[in-house]
């Protein structure tokens, strides 16, 4: 047996994700329910410069027409 050191996220921590814009707006988004998204950097903030994409719900499942 080898230790191995783990980290373990929790996703409950907080309940909304501020998202602002360039522009200076803002919104509140509802955590597992409109946003869900880590960066695996285990911090409490991170300041990204990019474009918000939807991708999808990440699921396939073409006989539920789902994806």
């Amino acid at each position: 047996m080898q230790k191995v050191p783990m980290v373990g996220i929790n996703a409950a921590t907080c309940d909304y994700v501020c998202v602002r814009s360039a522009k200076g707006g803002a919104n509140d988004l509802k955590v597992l329910d409109q946003y869900v998204a880590y960066d695996q950097t285990q911090q409490s903030q991170s300041d990204v410069n990019a474009e918000i994409v939807y991708v999808g719900y990440g699921i396939e499942a073409p006989d539920y027409n789902l994806g």
